[in-house]
Order: C-alpha cells, then structure tokens, then sequence
C-alpha cells in the first residue's frame, strides 16, 4: 500500500529498525508507479516477502472483486501459479535477483476446496519459502512453530498499548511476536501513524533486549539453531 512507503518506510529507517513487506506485484495499490520506491526499500534492508498475485482469500469475503475467484472454487495448480507468478516478478523487483524469503497467507487463510475436498497449501509454502506467516493473534515459540505457518498479530484489531502488552509477553516467554499491520493513517485495516510510532519507540528503546528484524532474519536464524 502507498501508505507503508510514505508513512511507515520513513519511520522505520528514522528508528533504525527493519521490517518486512508483503506485496502483490502487479495488483498492489499503484504499484507500477512505485516500483523504484518498492526496490530502494529493499535495498535498504528491508524484507520484500511473496503475498502472491492476486491475493486469493474465501468466497466468504465481501471485498473480493472478482466473484470466482476465491480459495473454496481453486485448485492447487492455481494457487500455486498465483505464488509463483508473484515470485517471478518479485524476483526483477529485488536487488539481489533472488525470489523472497518469505511468504504471508493472504486474509490469513491457507487452504484450498471445501468440504471432503478441502486441502492445505502450506506444503506448497513450505516447498518455496523459508517461512510463511498467517494471523490468529498469538506469539510463536521458535522451538516447536511451524516456520511454513507462523502466527501473528493484527495491528488493526489491537490497541498499541495491547501490542506493547503482547510484545513484552512474548520477549518475557522467548517467544517470537509477528506485527501485522496493512493502511498506515490511510487504505484498509489502517492503524493510525501515531499508533504505529508508539509500538515502534517502544521496541527502539528496547534494542538492547529486544531483536525487532525482518521475518526472514528472524526465521533463518531459529532455523540454524534447530
């Protein structure tokens, strides 16, 4: 969204901190326009994570544009076209000519089919991705998380205060705490600027205890120690 580049990218660099993007090539909000902005972000270290093409969630979701095409009506062949077609875009976007690290369940959802045809694609993640990241708003113990499947918390749904809450519960376990966030002050599922700015001091000013890092560094390194 436009408002990550001109809202959250700038805060973050002012804080000295990295975080990860997740992005649908081509169908983003603007995307083509800001495909220079999109590159120097990742060239300054920040993670540019697969979210797919298309972005395909249930058929139970209002928002879609597109009425047949939702999780519950795809096959697998089409979920995994639509990762694969983000890659290979994402792939001339990156300064380092490398497909993402990293993958986020789009809606959070990581299925395909319904009923007795019901299936999982986090396999299919798992194939192509050192990790992939849903929802469900909890915090992931590195020693036993499936890194194809992590958990995180919406940012939209909780107050900063509570983020702030649920960060230092899960510093205070070992755990690893994901923070979703989607509009900054603007577009869908926003959080407001000072909201984000209150979260991000909070883990500044904790540097010394605290390692706030991109999905990918955070998931490579608990992979080495396994």
């Amino acid at each position: 969204m436009p408002s990550q580049l001109d809202r959250a990218a700038p805060l973050l660099d002012r804080l000295s901190l990295r975080a990860t993007f997740y992005v649908n090539p081509g169908v983003s909000v603007d995307w083509a326009k800001n495909l220079d902005r999109w590159r120097r972000l990742a060239a300054a270290g920040h993670e540019i994570g697969n979210h797919t093409d298309r972005h395909p969630c249930s058929c139970h979701n209002t928002f879609r544009k597109e009425e047949d095409y939702c999780l519950e009506r795809l096959e697998m062949s089409e979920i995994v076209r639509s990762i694969e077609d983000a890659n290979r875009l994402l792939q001339e976007l990156l300064p380092t000519g490398r497909a993402p690290a990293t993958f986020a369940y789009p809606c959070y959802e990581s299925f395909i089919g319904s009923g007795t045809g019901r299936r999982s694609y986090v396999p299919e993640v798992a194939r192509r991705f050192l990790a992939g990241r849903a929802g469900e708003d909890r915090a992931n113990d590195p020693r036993i998380v499936d890194l194809a499947h992590l958990y995180g918390f919406t940012a939209d749904t909780f107050s900063a205060d509570r983020l702030v809450e649920a960060i230092d519960r899960a510093v205070a376990k070992g755990f690893w705490a994901i923070i979703v966030y989607h509009g900054i002050g603007a577009e869908w599922n926003r959080v407001e600027v000072a909201d984000l700015e209150k979260v991000l001091r909070h883990l500044a000013a904790r540097r010394d205890r605290i390692w706030t890092a991109t999905v990918g560094d955070v998931a490579a390194h608990i992979a080495i120690r396994r």
